[in-house]
């Protein structure tokens, strides 16, 4: 990370003084102030031991700050929120997705055996469920949830031990539900709810997001199963005999997304580039279709999802399609515009590896939920500020170019 200059250091001085103000006593804003001082500006672990012993201070004082001291991580993440509206311009989303943090040993808490797509296979480790705020230069992480496995929720003293009381087991489709509504409830509002597939196969998911009103684009399988839309239910053929419960119409045949993409002539596909890359223009071919979902769940039961967009992606240079999303048919019809909500995205994962690598948001070695919430909330008001700190950079380029 690069040092801050004294211009730099008075505006982080500036940033912070609302946040520091909501951690109540003296005592208390002078080690938030360390402990995020420690964050942006250290090297190694960013761990209370690390950052005490950087600054010369009293490693139990801030130990207890950490994981003991009982300020209110709700003041923080309300304010992050705040600040992330302000540079945010109006075509955004919320972007829901999940990381891992490979751990040692077992008493941290949530840590298990559990697959992690940060390490790409199953290993031990806590796994976060996270909602960002995202638009098309930069994107916020406005909060954290860890998920706590069965085994967490079935162990009444092994949560007691991490301080945590009352616990039910929630999927992570379920955590991202929470987030969401106290994203809200902040005053956060955004024109789409993005996920990757391990959200958007499921269908409870969607209708959750649909009973909110929340438009979504969300990535999916290429084993999805759907009806073209409008379905037409076929009509069976009428009883010879007046005997008997008429026939109910019967479901047309489903069709598969992976099937249904290699079956489409060229002329279906579109050139399209949706954002500047390092490289160039990101660029590649996309179509999109009416679809019903079909559930099998859903259609025992009598439901039907309402319609929506099938989008799918396929390379020129790839042997197959890369990716599959389903989108809000209320997004409407445009394909530039279903492609730009369905890649805004990209920038979650660039945000999981700076705030691990450069702001130690897996450092954290406690074993308290308190400390590790505590130790996440910080990180986040971090990485607020060097957002902040690139937008302004960018827009002075803009406005004075060299």
């Amino acid at each position: 990370m690069e040092r801050m200059d004294a211009a730099t250091l008075g505006r982080l001085d500036r940033f912070l003084a609302p946040y520091l103000q909501s951690l109540g006593r003296e005592e208390r804003r002078r080690h938030g102030a360390m402990y995020l001082r420690g964050l942006l500006l250290g090297n190694g672990r960013r761990t209370a031991a690390g950052i005490a012993k950087a600054c010369s201070e009293d490693e139990q004082a801030l130990q207890q700050f950490i994981g003991q001291s009982r300020w209110s991580t709700e003041s923080l993440l309300d304010r992050i929120a705040e600040d992330a509206l302000a540079v945010a311009p109006g075509r955004r989303a919320l972007v829901i997705d999940d990381t891992g943090f490979p751990k040692q040993g077992r008493h941290s808490v949530g840590v298990a055996r559990q697959y992690s797509g940060t390490l790409g296979k199953t290993g031990t480790c806590q796994v976060a469920v996270s909602v960002s705020l995202a638009w098309e230069q930069a994107s916020v992480p406005l909060e954290f949830e860890l998920y706590l496995p069965p085994e967490w929720v079935e162990d009444p003293a092994r949560l007691a031990k991490a301080g945590i009381a009352g616990a039910i087991f929630k999927e992570k489709w379920r955590i991202a539900l929470d987030l969401i509504d106290r994203s809200r409830t902040r005053g956060v509002t955004a024109k789409v709810v993005c996920a990757d597939g391990g959200y958007g196969v499921v269908t409870e998911f969607r209708e959750e997001l649909s009973k909110r009103g929340l438009p979504y684009a969300l990535g999916v399988q290429k084993s999805l199963s759907f009806w073209l839309a409008p379905r037409a239910d076929i009509q069976p053929e009428p009883k010879k005999s007046a005997v008997g419960a008429p026939r109910k119409p019967r479901l047309p045949a489903r069709l598969h997304a992976g099937e249904y993409a290699a079956s489409l002539a060229p002329e279906k596909w579109t050139l399209l580039s949706w954002r500047q890359g390092t490289k160039g223009q990101m660029t590649s071919r996309f179509t999109s279709v009416l679809v019903e979902p079909a559930n099998i769940a859903f259609r025992t039961a009598g439901l039907r999802e309402a319609e929506q967009w099938l989008v799918i992606e396929w390379p020129a240079d790839e042997k197959e399609p890369t990716h599959y999303w389903l989108i809000s048919k209320n997004l409407g019809s445009d394909l530039a515009e279903l492609v730009y909500w369905a890649k805004i995205r990209w920038m979650i994962e660039m945000n999981y590896r700076e705030l691990k690598d450069e702001l130690g948001l897996d450092h954290f070695e406690g074993r308290s939920y308190r400390g590790w919430i505590s130790h996440v909330v910080l990180t986040l008001v971090a990485f607020v500020f060097l957002t902040t700190e690139r937008l302004r950079k960018k827009s002075e380029y803009l406005l004075d170019p060299p």
